[in-house]
């Protein structure tokens, strides 16, 4: 199997066989592209090292298993309900 780095390029021009049905290596790369961790459960097994070292990315990044632990959740459903009076309330205190 090519090395992340070259699936990433592969996924991303969509090369027939470059990836799997769950999309896993495109996942991958979207997250060494962004900074963020991969979005599918799925592709956090393909994480590797850091490019060039024996030092685990894994931990480096905010959807590593340990790290969401301290993470915080966000809400849609408030979001949803409160939006447009929390907007209102913002722009009328940059207003002031």
């Amino acid at each position: 199997m090519p090395a992340p780095s070259i699936r990433c390029e592969r996924a991303l021009r969509k090369e027939p066989g470059s990836y799997d049905e769950t999309h896993a290596d495109t996942d991958l790369c979207a997250g060494r592209r962004r900074g963020y961790g991969p979005p599918r459960t799925s592709a956090a097994a393909l994480v590797g090292n850091i490019e060039g070292t024996d030092v685990p990315m894994g931990p480096n990044l905010p959807t590593y298993a340990e790290n969401l632990e301290n993470a915080l959740a966000s809400n849609l459903d408030f979001w949803v309900d409160h939006d447009a009076e929390l907007q209102e309330r913002f722009n009328a205190w940059l207003a002031n």
